[in-house]
Order: C-alpha cells, then sequence, then structure tokens
C-alpha cells in the first residue's frame, strides 16, 4: 500500500516539474465528496489540461449547477459524454462537456 503511494506522489512531482514548462497542464484538487473512490480519496491534488474531447474511461472535470465535477466517461456517443463517480451507483443525468481531462 505505502509502496504505491509513495510511487504516485513521485509521479505527481514530475508532472508537476513538466508542468512548471508547460501552460497547458494545470493543478487541481479533488473535492472531498467521496464520489471518485478509491481511486482518489478527496483532497488530493491532480494535474489536468484542458479538453475539448474525451475517451471511454478517462477522467474529465465538467461544470454542473455552477459547480465543476470530476467523473469518469463511461459512455460517448456523438460528443455527448455521459459519466460516473467511481463510487457511484447510478451515471450522471444528462451529457457532460469536458473542460479538462485528468492526467495523473
Amino acid at each position: 500500500m505505502r509502496g504505491g503511494s509513495s510511487c504516485r506522489k513521485l509521479l505527481f512531482s514530475l508532472l508537476l516539474l513538466f508542468s512548471m514548462s508547460s501552460s497547458t497542464l494545470l493543478m487541481g484538487i479533488v473535492a472531498h465528496t467521496g464520489s471518485m473512490r478509491p481511486t482518489y480519496k478527496g483532497g488530493e491534488q491532480v494535474l489536468m489540461e484542458p479538453a475539448s474531447s474525451a475517451e471511454v474511461g478517462d477522467i474529465i472535470v465538467f461544470e454542473r449547477e455552477s459547480k465543476l465535477v470530476m467523473h469518469r466517461v463511461i459512455f460517448e456517443f456523438r460528443g455527448c459524454y455521459i459519466t460516473k463517480g467511481d463510487a457511484s451507483l447510478l451515471p450522471d443525468w444528462g451529457c457532460s462537456d469536458p473542460k479538462y481531462r485528468v492526467v495523473s
């Protein structure tokens, strides 16, 4: 368990260094809602890049009711992205328009 955490921290540090030299990567913090458990526990830092499209399996950040939400794409059809939190039983309602794609 601890080795995985150390590996993730090292990867995050390397990506953070890379992001300092690239204006396309942004750093964000996962909310404490728990909808993305076990992938993200909440309060963790993630790196993301601007995105206008995504693929099934990608974790994207989109706006819903004036809030930013980070969930996984589970289905795509003609530019309509259906998303769901890893810990959620049901998918999100409607199409999600990706603003960012999580890269760490």
